[in-house]
């Protein structure tokens, strides 16, 4: 009986590719071969984990002792980045075979901190755009939330205060065609693509990291290699994309929001050469000290947001939703049109309902 056990257990670990990189195995086999380089990178993720948490807790606790407000809870949504990335990188130290469930959790969150990242653009530019509007109108004659009202008309107006500007030439992309652009003044259709592509990468970033794993535990080792480069790619070029919208949110906003301390920042691409369910030796190797590295980094990442984001700032303003912002905007576009396509478009609507 027990023999046969011994030769069940031997099949399995040879069956089981994974076997070496099981969490207990893992951490026997740093011990036995590298005992001092794992001790050492593992203490100090352990501390680096333990400062990103506390330092995010502690910034988290100052914005509850602000109002209670819209801008507090997007806020609070930036810390999410910092503290997902800690722990998933902290996990992934002592169990390799987690790095792909960890570039999961980690690429949405980085996904989910762009989208916060551009509604709070939104909101300081919503505020901005209507104490210039107040400072510009005559005392007693309008008021903060009678702006608020039609807050897509204000934020143009405010944006077009600082004249005609090259927009589309930001990185990443729109430095290689600078030459070739021209000073013009943003328009809201040209707003609500800027939205659209930061929603896309959120969008893509969840179902492609899903697909990642699927691929790797459903298809042959070489097939889904073949298949999850494709999918990187196009995950690399939607980040850009969405990065790129931001640049344009921030060229047209810069002067508006000098005021403020919103540091623009390009949260990191995460890369790995793991492909799941398939290890090898030096991808592994890779992956460990790119995990080390990702995790020392959180430390300096919460220390910018919480900077990019202080407590103090925070105040109850009165304030729209971007959904309603990008409504506003839309039927700005829709007006700007020429009169027999705006009667072409009403048509339509009538039909459809």
């Amino acid at each position: 009986m027990t023999d046969s056990m011994m030769k069940e257990a031997h099949d399995f670990e040879t069956f089981d590719r994974n076997s070496d990189f099981r969490a207990m195995k893992f951490i026997s086999r740093c011990m036995e071969n590298t005992r001092i380089p794992f001790l050492v990178a593992t203490c100090l993720g352990t501390v680096a984990m333990i400062t990103t948490m506390v330092m995010c807790i502690l910034h988290s606790r100052a914005l509850d002792r602000r109002p209670i407000c819209m801008l507090r809870s997007y806020y609070h949504g930036m810390l999410v980045f910092p503290m997902v990335w800690a722990i998933c990188c902290w996990f992934a130290l002592f169990c390799p075979l987690v790095a792909p469930l960890s570039e999961l959790f980690m690429g949405q969150s980085e996904a989910y901190a762009i989208y916060i990242f551009l509604v709070i653009m939104y909101m300081l530019v919503s505020i901005e755009a209507c104490k210039t509007k107040l400072e510009q109108s005559d005392p007693g004659q309008t008021s903060l939330r009678s702006e608020m009202e039609n807050m897509g008309q204000t934020i143009m107006d405010a944006v077009h205060d600082y004249g005609p500007q090259k927009y589309f030439a930001v990185p990443p992309f729109g430095c290689c065609f600078k030459p070739c652009c021209w000073e013009h003044q943003i328009t809201a259709k040209q707003l609500l693509w800027v939205s659209r592509l930061v929603k896309q990468y959120v969008i893509l970033e969840l179902f492609l990291n899903t697909f990642f794993m699927w691929a790797g535990l459903t298809f042959q080792p070489e097939r889904a290699a073949r298949i999850q480069n494709v999918a990187a790619y196009i995950l690399k070029i939607s980040g850009m994309m969405a990065v790129y919208g931001l640049f344009i949110m921030y060229k047209a906003t810069h002067d508006l929001l000098h005021d403020w301390n919103t540091t623009r920042f390009r949260p990191r691409e995460n890369s790995c050469l793991l492909t799941p369910g398939h290890p090898e030796e030096l991808e592994r190797i890779v992956v460990f000290w790119t995990t080390f590295a990702s995790l020392m980094e959180t430390v300096l990442l919460s220390h910018l947001i919480i900077r990019a984001f202080p407590a103090h700032e925070v105040a109850d303003f009165p304030l729209k939703n971007l959904d309603l912002v990008e409504l506003e905007l839309r039927q700005i576009h829709e007006r700007s049109l020429p009169s027999g396509l705006d009667s072409e478009s009403s048509e339509d609507d009538e039909e459809s309902k």
